[in-house]
């Protein structure tokens, strides 16, 4: 009918499919991505997300053909180009509310010089803690009868004072009534770094709330803070400006 190639009208439509697929690629990229994150059901409004690519961490507050806003925790809004989520990386943390616990993984850092080997001296002196020996009362007289036949049986043994605490904070941690005792607890060694010995604290609490968790694990911190010294164990620290200038005191 155009006296024309039908090669060429069929290069001609080509042409113009590529074109068009140029102009509107964000568009289809879009769409795909939205059918994508909607019947997938990885993403709906009211989740909480993280994009560290765009440092944006808030609730998801709307979901469009071409972009999703999220209102971030300082209360700016953020708007997303949805194709996004299928090539950045991102964290939907809502599930984990959805789970019941939230989860504990931290470390602190003990001097790797105070780990020694158990000593009757020491054992006597949690055994006279009231709170020490509520809580391995009975691990301690095991301890203790074995280094009353033998003083060097917690070196024979490999017993040292770092595992001596690690039991008792175990045994603390089960005791409380807002972690979970149907997960995992561990309380492990990790590789020795210039900063010290991590020993890192897997748990969960039975709160998934920011607030409440936060609460529960800065107590945890706080008391293994405060009872490492009853074990003879030490926190690793920097040396500060203080710290050298009474260096420099003393030895005047």
């Amino acid at each position: 009918m155009t006296e024309q190639s039908p090669i060429i009208i069929i290069s001609s439509f080509g042409a113009i499919a590529a074109v068009l697929m140029f102009v509107f690629q964000h568009t289809l990229l879009s769409f795909v991505a939205n059918i994508l994150v909607s019947n997938g059901k990885v993403l709906k409004n009211h989740d909480w997300i993280e994009l560290p690519s765009s440092n944006i961490s808030g609730e998801v507050i709307d979901i469009a053909l071409h972009t999703i806003t999220v209102r971030n925790w300082d209360n700016t809004i953020s708007r997303i180009p949805t194709k996004d989520f299928l090539t950045e990386k991102y964290t939907n943390w809502q599930p984990m509310f959805t789970s019941g616990g939230r989860r504990i993984k931290r470390s602190f850092y003990i001097n790797q010089s105070s780990i020694e080997f158990v000593t009757p001296e020491l054992i006597n002196e949690l055994k006279n803690n009231i709170i020490i020996n509520e809580m391995i009362g009975d691990l301690l007289n095991e301890y203790l009868t074995h280094l009353t036949n033998s003083h060097e049986w917690g070196i024979k043994a490999g017993v040292t004072n770092l595992q001596v605490f690690r039991k008792y904070i175990y045994n603390w941690i089960n005791m409380r009534g807002d972690v979970r005792k149907d997960t995992y607890l561990v309380i492990r060694t990790m590789s020795p770094t210039p900063e010290g010995l991590p020993i890192e604290l897997y748990c969960f609490t039975y709160s998934t709330d920011w607030v409440t968790h936060e609460k529960i694990q800065t107590e945890i911190f706080e008391y293994i803070n405060a009872s490492v010294k009853y074990f003879n164990l030490k926190i690793y620290q920097s040396l500060s400006g203080n710290d050298i200038t009474n260096l420099i005191k003393n030895r005047k």
